[in-house]
């Protein structure tokens, strides 16, 4: 599992916005917003325009409609939204899921196929096996779907990690993060938004979007620091990744110390050195963040197979640089930078 967390952008405008007064009335419309449409770039070409959503207390967190994003990565794949008393129940080609914006959590017994892009390529290809491992996605051979043993309902409970869900009275809002790593998959599509653009990759390429634009892929390790709001917004997401999507391959140190049943954030409070790990991993210093990274890894160490440290997917138009960077400041990390050498085996 790779994940790295982008920095996205927020535009300034903050009108309210009353919405169509001839639909239903949103179930949690969330405080006010600004809509901004932003240009897709996808494998490389222009790719039409979506419209994402900033929410007033988050102003630096995409949102987007669910719908939206399912079309988008799917280069026009309809999901169908349907709402149902105070739920919605969003439909898929190949599964369903239920959504309560109120109490924050998606429900579905048919998870992976919900998800699934892998039916783009080829349909026998096991949908989602990128998280084979996890709690909810389970293959006995990846390669097919009739070996997956689903569970029997999976429940991803994101107001656990404060992360809000939003409602229109017609259309449910996602921050855009949560459903790019919920839809990763092993074919690495995988998504990112900032600097007022998204870019997709639908190629068998782990860093394709560094590929498809080098510069803009760069842009992010050159921000020396991200908005209080980001800052928490991704710590959020990153604990929900790792509780949620994480493979467990069983012989980590955190898994070790209890990550499986107390979950990620509790886990670091009681390793050493954790909390300080958790402290880089909140700053709104990305060289803090960065080191929380490095520090990370070493207590996810499964022998190769997962990836998060600082290093790993660099565009290659700032390896160099940004990699000196990362060492000049080491001193300043001196916990971090030792369990960093730990996992080099230094």
């Amino acid at each position: 599992m790779l994940l790295t967390i982008i920095l996205f952008a927020a535009c300034t405008d903050n009108n309210d916005n009353p919405g169509d007064p001839t639909q239903l009335p949103a179930i949690d419309a969330g405080p006010s917003y600004t809509d901004k449409t932003v240009d897709v770039n996808r494998d490389g070409n222009i790719y039409g325009q979506v419209l994402l959503r900033f929410y007033s207390d988050m102003p630096s967190v995409a949102y987007i409609s669910v719908a939206d994003f399912h079309k988008l990565m799917t280069a026009g794949d309809a999901m169908k939204v349907t709402r149902q008393g105070n739920l919605y129940l969003l439909a898929t080609r190949n599964g369903t899921a239920t959504v309560d914006v109120k109490a924050d959590y998606l429900h579905s017994t048919t998870y992976a196929g919900f998800v699934d892009l892998m039916w783009m390529l080829d349909p026998t290809l096991a949908p989602n096996a990128m998280y084979d491992g996890s709690k909810y996605i389970k293959f006995v051979k990846m390669e097919s779907p009739s070996t997956f043993k689903p569970s029997s309902g999976i429940r991803l409970d994101f107001g656990k990690y404060s992360i809000d869900l939003h409602d229109d009275g017609s259309n449910v809002y996602f921050p855009f993060a949560t459903l790019a790593d919920i839809y990763s998959d092993c074919n690495f599509h995988n998504v990112s938004y900032h600097d007022d653009l998204v870019v997709v990759s639908t190629k068998l390429d782990i860093y394709s979007i560094n590929t498809i634009a080098p510069e803009y892929a760069a842009k992010p390790y050159q921000c020396e620091t991200v908005t209080a709001d980001m800052a928490k917004f991704r710590y959020q997401e990153l604990c929900f990744v790792f509780d949620n999507l994480y493979g467990y391959p069983g012989r980590t140190i955190l898994e070790q110390n209890g990550m499986a049943e107390n979950g990620f954030d509790a886990t670091l409070d009681l390793i050493q050195n954790g909390q300080i790990v958790k402290r880089l991993l909140q700053s709104t210093n990305n060289m803090d963040f960065a080191w929380g990274r490095m520090a990370t890894q070493y207590l996810i160490n499964d022998g190769g197979h997962t990836s998060f440290d600082a290093m790993t997917g660099l565009p290659e138009n700032i390896e160099g640089d940004y990699v000196e960077r990362l060492m000049e400041a080491a001193a300043n990390y001196p916990e971090a930078y030792a369990m960093y050498r730990d996992w080099k085996g230094e």
